[in-house]
């Protein structure tokens, strides 16, 4: 039994070892608008993930006129910011972008 024991840790050690120490695969980063379509006067949500640990990304929001705003990531990647849209903001087609040091990630959205 002793030595069924001794052969069993032998062969499982080094298969354990590999598992624990297997780095996890790094996600790439996204962003998303919470709308396509949206109105002035509206609320949207942006929302990111695949950012690094508690990470410092810059929310950029660029069309007919353009304002960034900075975000923080949690322990898992991800940001959410809110920003209210201006009741005179020009209607047509915007880009969201949010950078972090080398990440990066771009959505659209339209004015109507």
């Amino acid at each position: 039994m002793k030595h069924t024991l001794a052969l069993l840790t032998l062969l499982l050690t080094p298969t354990l070892a590999l598992v624990a120490g297997k780095p996890a695969v790094a996600q790439s980063p996204t962003v998303a608008v919470s709308c396509s379509i949206c109105t002035p006067g509206e609320t949207i949500l942006i929302h990111g993930s695949g950012f690094g640990q508690r990470a410092t990304v810059t929310v950029a929001i660029a069309g007919a006129w353009g304002f960034s705003m900075p975000a923080s990531s949690d322990r898992k990647g991800n940001f959410t910011v809110s920003y209210v849209l201006g009741q005179y903001t020009p209607a047509g087609e915007y880009v969201v972008s949010a950078t972090s040091g080398s990440a990066s990630a771009t959505d659209t959205f339209e004015i109507q």
